[in-house]
């Protein structure tokens, strides 16, 4: 959930917030706001500091506590991340109050309004996620085909992600004289995302690197054999993804996929019978868990 509070008819100075499901009990930007103007004494309308600067608030709560991101734009830019491990946001909602009300006013100072002592200020959270994909493939194997997979991934933050994953595709039967070459790629990869936003929707580029094997096997032919050869690719792309709930997260992501070598299978002199594309896509959606 999201909500807007536009201090002045001028729009000189606007606070919003962002809460996932689970942080509902932090506060809305009308009630950040109250906050703020109770520690700096005056309403923010005509704050000179104020003026032609936005501060988003996004709200989580993990297992470990509840979490704030407070991010600045405008005339002044800046970012930090607050923690705490109460059972109610009352306390991470003061500390976000006495932050907000510090990029306004750096000189205010407000001990009546404390953070309780479990709150401190950290680095982004680590979050550990398990997911399975399932997806399709064009130009892969030389043709349109099937691909499964799944990856474990750690969250840096609210919005960058790595992963370390593995898939594989269908076969595909390319016809060739009397017979025809079944090929099948199977790889491991590595990958990245950065979000444009913290909220619990997320978009942004993704890169890969992939790298595994192409596996080809002749049937219908008199002397055949299987082979296998090496396959790097980089690929680059879009993901976008959605929080349901404190635990679960769908994804999708679509990306073009650059080979580094080129493939050939050949059945003995009749010439190529596969020949790997210079350029494939692949499209898949997720389903992840966080196990920590």
């Amino acid at each position: 959930m999201t909500s807007w509070l536009v201090l002045g008819a001028s729009l000189s100075a606007v606070i919003s917030v962002d809460r996932t499901p689970a942080a509902a009990d932090c506060p809305s930007a009308e009630r950040l706001a109250a906050g703020v103007e109770a520690i700096v004494g005056s309403s923010l309308e005509g704050n000179g500091q104020s003026r032609a600067m936005q501060v988003h608030v996004h709200f989580t709560r993990r297992r470990e506590g509840y979490g704030a991101e407070v991010r600045l734009s405008g005339a002044r830019e800046g970012e930090r991340v607050l923690g705490d491990n109460g059972q109610s946001c009352d306390a991470l909602a003061d500390a976000v109050a006495v932050t907000v009300a510090l990029l306004f006013d750096p000189a205010i100072q407000s001990p009546a309004v404390q953070p309780s002592p479990p709150l401190k200020l950290h680095s982004a959270a680590i979050g550990v996620w398990l997911g399975g994909r399932l997806g399709l493939g064009l130009g892969l194997v030389g043709e349109s085909t099937w691909l499964a997979g799944g990856a474990i991934g750690a969250t840096f933050g609210p919005r960058t992600w790595l992963e370390l994953g593995a898939a594989t595709s269908g076969s595909y039967a390319h016809a060739f004289g009397r017979g025809r070459v079944e090929v099948r790629l199977r790889y491991a990869e590595v990958s990245g995302f950065r979000s444009f936003t913290p909220g619990a929707f997320q978009l942004g580029p993704a890169l890969s690197v992939l790298a595994g094997a192409t596996a080809g096997a002749g049937q219908g032919f008199a002397s055949t054999r299987s082979a296998t050869l090496a396959y790097i690719a980089l690929a680059g792309g879009a993901r976008a993804q959605l929080r349901l709930g404190r635990k679960l997260l769908l994804s999708a992501r679509t990306l073009a996929v650059l080979p580094l070598q080129k493939q050939v299978f050949s059945v003995g002199y009749g010439g190529e019978a596969y020949r790997s594309s210079r350029l494939s896509v692949l499209a898949e959606l997720g389903l992840a868990v966080e196990i920590w």
